[in-house]
């Protein structure tokens, strides 16, 4: 019997795609799509450090702190004096965060075209058993 491999390379192809969507539809804001994954999870999450942060979006804690600096510049979070919170939404980020999330509802919309719920829902289970060993895999 014939050994099946899915094509990983269609991940990357699908990734870039998505980054070329966000990308062009926040261009006027002059913000990065890399921003989006940060203020995402800064909005959903107390981060206690930079490293906490780093593991959680999946990147090193340079990448990380480099982009808060870049963030915080742009008006996008602000950095609290105390142990409590490494960042904070500012009201900019915020509404960064809602436009992006509503991209990303858009891109996915147009993603899933012509896909069969059914079809969906097994891809989504697929997808998430895929994440969890790559998880490990990079661990």
């Amino acid at each position: 019997m014939k050994e099946i491999f899915p094509d990983i390379n269609k991940l990357s192809v699908i990734k870039n795609a998505y980054t070329k969507f966000i990308t062009s539809n926040v261009k006027k804001e002059e913000l990065l799509c890399s921003y989006a994954i940060f203020l995402e999870a800064i909005s959903e999450k107390d981060f206690h450090s930079q490293q906490e942060l780093s593991e959680f979006v999946g990147c090193n804690k340079a990448h990380t702190s480099r982009t808060l600096l870049k963030m915080k510049q742009k008006e996008l979070i602000n950095i609290p004096n105390s142990n409590e919170r490494i960042a904070i939404l500012t009201e900019k980020g915020k509404d960064y965060i809602r436009k992006y999330r509503k991209t990303r509802k858009d891109f996915i919309n147009q993603l899933i075209k012509d896909v069969s719920p059914i079809d969906i829902e097994v891809f989504t289970k697929v997808i998430d058993k895929i994440f969890t060993n790559a998880k490990k895999i990079g661990d």
